[in-house]
């Protein structure tokens, strides 16, 4: 494939060099077969150059590092040989990036999965944005694979067993907080003053003294990992962690796992090659085949409005719940969570109180693993508002009901509402057995009436079911 250049090298007279990454026409920056071609012709370039004393590599694309590897070739492998081939020139080239004499420094502006994160842990230091888009991560075994550039290698030893796994194993991304506390990266700064920020790291780093500081930082373990004789323990807790989530009808976990314990204290030459061997075995099977096709069809669903039509999307700014309790409480907590106000409505306190205490202990869960902090938590909680009145609905722009499963009774609610909103304001029913249609059949606009069903716990489960009724319109949909 002939396509124009994705990456710029500027070389600056103080030795100070940087590769920006922009792949043409495309929103995010990917790692095709081609490109990591180019990107082996620039390291040969700059390992040739004796006057480059360090290599910043950055992302020309908003929001974005690098998304990982080309989804569709990993899909066209068929074959073993295949694997070994294409996957083995990634390592290769990550591997060129680490050799480097130079100093080398990532700077991950937005989301690093995969393959980007991978070539940033082939990278000597990493630094990060402050910002909410910064996520970096090893997602591959959700496609059922394992990562294949290094990634199952260079971040065990980088941060250690107990850090590394629950990245490797799950496939969850951190946010650069965490990234930081473990070591994955080593400083972080307010994307607005990124450049000056830049700057003086890379002048810190020029000094041996701070870069031996960095690395001394990222090499603390806790204490079980210090003493080799925990090491199968920590396997073992992980294997049994591993099968209860998945039963065993996953591979990929248990395969990286194994990988990891057989290859910490093997060489990093050793260990890639046994990365190699594990993943063209993975990357051939039914399950990869069929897990990258469901992420197809997940990409594809989430950009289908329901409608063939172009319709102009309604945003969302001010939501209602009325019935709180388990499930008004998670519809509540749902939308507080993404930061639009919500109000609760029901006929009793101790309902509210219910909501509430639902509400409560999903971020009591988050704030436990450590998804949020104290303050976030209330800031998330102020967004919260309760009455026993049908009152505060105007501005609203929708009202979902969560009431009991009868039909009489979720029809007088919606009437309740449909008369105390605005006539813009789309009113939802969180039923998962009732007609829509006739749900709606009282109601004086039909036409923004629909079926919102949210699955229990609201918080765990990514699906909602959207039920339009006979006189819903495009609009609402």
């Amino acid at each position: 494939m002939t396509i124009k250049t994705a990456f710029k090298l500027a070389i600056k007279q103080d030795g100070i060099a940087t590769l920006t990454f922009s792949l043409p026409e495309s929103k995010v920056n990917i790692l095709r077969s081609d490109i990591l071609l180019e990107l082996n012709q620039l390291i040969d370039e700059i390992a040739k150059n004796k006057d480059i004393k360090l290599l910043i590599f950055r992302s020309a694309k908003e929001d974005n590092f690098i998304a990982g590897a080309d989804i569709n070739e990993i899909k066209s492998i068929n074959s073993e040989e295949d694997a070994l081939k294409i996957v083995k020139q990634g390592q290769d080239i990550l591997t060129n990036l680490a050799n480097l004499k130079c100093i080398t420094l990532a700077y991950i502006n937005g989301s690093s999965l995969g393959g980007g994160t991978e070539l940033a842990l082939a990278c000597d230091f990493r630094i990060a944005a402050a910002s909410a888009k910064v996520q970096i991560g090893l997602p591959e075994v959700n496609l059922g694979i394992i990562p294949g550039f290094g990634g199952t290698q260079r971040l065990p030893r980088l941060i250690g067993i107990i850090k590394s796994l629950p990245m490797i194993l799950t496939g969850k991304a951190v946010n650069y907080k965490k990234a930081y506390k473990i070591g994955l990266i080593d400083d972080y700064f307010p994307e607005e003053f990124a450049e000056s920020n830049i700057n003086s790291f890379v002048k810190n780093i020029l000094s041996s003294n701070y870069r031996d500081k960095l690395i001394k930082r990222r090499a603390t373990r806790p204490f079980i990992e210090k003493v080799n004789l925990f090491d199968d323990i920590i396997f073992e807790k992980a294997k049994k962690n591993i099968i209860k989530k998945t039963k065993g009808h996953y591979p990929a976990p248990l395969a990286a796992l194994k990988l990891v314990a057989n290859s910490y204290n093997e060489s990093l030459t050793k260990g890639l090659d046994m990365e190699l061997e594990s993943f063209a075995k993975l990357v051939t099977g039914d399950i990869c085949k069929n897990l990258i096709s469901l992420y197809y069809t997940n990409e594809k669903i989430k950009k289908d409005n329901g409608v063939k039509q172009k319709i102009a999307e309604i945003e969302i700014k001010r939501a209602a719940v009325v019935g709180a309790g388990v499930m008004g409480g998670g519809i509540a907590w749902l939308y507080s969570n993404i930061d639009i106000p919500v109000r609760m409505r029901d006929i009793t306190t101790n309902a509210l109180a219910l909501g509430f205490k639902q509400v409560n202990k999903i971020y009591q869960q988050l704030l436990k693993i450590r998804k949020y902090n104290k303050n976030q938590i209330t800031n998330k909680l102020a967004l919260i508002s309760a009455t026993t009145e049908m009152v505060g609905f105007k501005s609203c722009d929708i009202v979902s009901e969560a009431v009991i499963e009868n039909l009489d009774i979720k029809k007088m609610v919606a009437l309740e509402i449909e008369k105390n909103v605005d006539k813009k304001c789309i009113i939802a029913s969180n039923t998962s057995s009732i007609s829509i249609t006739e749900m709606a059949k009282d109601l004086k606009y039909p036409e923004r009436f629909i079926g919102l069903h949210f699955f229990n716990p609201v918080n765990k489960m990514p699906l909602v079911e959207i039920i339009a009724g006979k006189k819903t319109n495009k609009e609402t949909i």
